[in-house]
């Protein structure tokens, strides 16, 4: 767009951010206030970057949990805030919202949903499409820098592009949908204005670990093992998927994603203890006693495990025990047996650093919910600027729940901002 036709236009909102929340914001916007003039104004020169690559590029737009009290608890950081945009926007208003629109959702046996095209493009096609239909404004490669309300409370939105051009916005409304940012030093226009920030951190990463025994296994999987942080108090069950940097797989994204701060704390490099099964300790104990007690005259590396213990991490198994897979079973001495007990439940690695998910990338941080107004999204003190999606230190595990808290939060702050209009302008059509 021309830079003097965007900055002579009048707008009543101008949304900061041109991904999933600043996108899905400014759609319900017009779809609940027709006649609002609104510009989405992005700072790089990509629109839906992460809806893009979501779901190795398939976009995992939300997961299939129509309980509010379940979906959150798959939030490490930001129940507070999403209660409330979760009672007016869940993942059935989502499933519906896509399906009205031509879009609609499948579910996967693990609860994510994703479009039946298996296509990202599809999401954000549908989002740029809506866009032009509903003649909101777009504007590439301008960064907010400053914020501030004139005397008349109009706000005034200063942005710079690549080139040190500057260019000012009024606007009646601020939508804040920048995404989850990679240092404090994006948060410089709240802290301008007072507003609490929670310093950001890495969350949903995978675990570097230097062990080419380990890493020579990239590739193999388990269903369900078990994931433990020395230090850390909580366990996570899930898949685990060995890599040729160490290990990932869900059980490892949600722990990395509930230990964010203390992991960064520790500056990524910490023990884990990883369990190849999820047995409890005693059953798990029960099954291998007896598999070696019916099998007295084979060898160890020939046991007839169950379906859950690939053989190759069986075979690790017994590398670290220091335990010959030729050896039979009736030579195991107890202390053999109790470590290879140990190593199927509790096998150490050392991990030396993190490697982000794919090319996703989610932080732990951002506007902290003491600076919010719950019921509308609204930052406390500033009436009219709002703050949606990842800006806020909301922050959800993998599998959809991130998309469906900017896809909520969104919601919320439209209806927030249509109310707040149809009140000022009481003639003004609500739909």
């Amino acid at each position: 767009m021309d830079l003097e036709k965007w900055t002579e236009k009048p707008y009543d909102v101008v949304v900061v951010g041109g991904g999933a929340a600043g996108f899905f914001a400014a759609i319900r916007l017009k779809e609940l206030h027709p006649q609002l003039n609104i510009v989405i104004v992005e700072k790089t020169q990509k629109l839906l970057s992460k809806v893009r690559v979501s779901g190795g590029g398939r976009c995992n737009v939300t997961h299939n949990c129509l309980r509010n009290s379940e979906l959150l608890s798959s939030y490490p950081r930001g129940k507070r805030m999403l209660k409330e945009a979760f009672n007016m926007w869940n993942v059935s208003n989502t499933i519906d919202w896509f399906e009205k629109h031509g879009v609609a959702l499948k579910t996967e046996a693990d609860g994510r949903m994703f479009p039946i095209t298996d296509n990202s493009e599809t999401i954000a096609g549908l989002f740029e499409f809506l866009a032009k239909k509903y003649a909101i404004d777009i504007v590439k490669g301008w960064e907010l820098v400053h914020l501030h309300k004139d005397a008349e409370n109009i706000w005034s939105s200063e942005f710079f592009n690549k080139d040190k051009e500057s260019a000012s916005v009024k606007s009646e409304f601020v939508v804040l949908a920048m995404g989850g940012q990679q240092n404090l030093n994006h948060y410089a226009v709240l802290q301008q204005l007072g507003i609490n920030v929670k310093f950001p951190v890495p969350s949903l990463f995978t675990f570097q670990i230097k062990d080419s025994v380990l890493t020579a296994l990239s590739g193999v999987a388990v269903e369900s093992g078990n994931v433990k942080l020395v230090g850390f108090d909580v366990a996570f069950q899930g898949p685990i998927l060995v890599t040729h940097w160490g290990l990932s797989g869900p059980a490892v994204l949600k722990t990395s994603a509930w230990a964010a701060e203390w992991l960064n704390e520790k500056k990524y490099q910490c023990t884990v203890l990883i369990g190849w099964v999820s047995d409890p300790e005693n059953q798990f104990r029960e099954v291998i006693y007896q598999l070696v007690e019916d099998n007295l005259k084979k060898n160890i590396g020939n046991l007839p495990l169950p379906q859950t213990l690939p053989n190759r991490i069986w075979n690790l198994i017994l590398e670290k025990s220091a335990v010959s897979t030729e050896k039979k079973c009736f030579e195991l001495s107890k202390s053999e047996k109790n470590k290879i007990v140990e190593n199927t439940l509790r096998m150490p690695f050392d991990i030396i650093g993190k490697t982000t998910f794919k090319e996703e990338f989610v932080t732990a941080g951002g506007i902290e919910d003491v600076s919010i107004l719950l019921k509308s999204m609204e930052l406390i003190d500033n009436p009219g600027l709002f703050a949606t999606g990842e800006f806020l230190n909301i922050d959800g595990v993998t599998g959809g729940f991130n998309f469906q808290a900017a896809w909520s939060t969104a919601n919320l702050v439209a209806q927030s901002i249509a109310k707040k209009k149809n009140q000022s302008s009481p003639n003004s059509e609500n739909l």
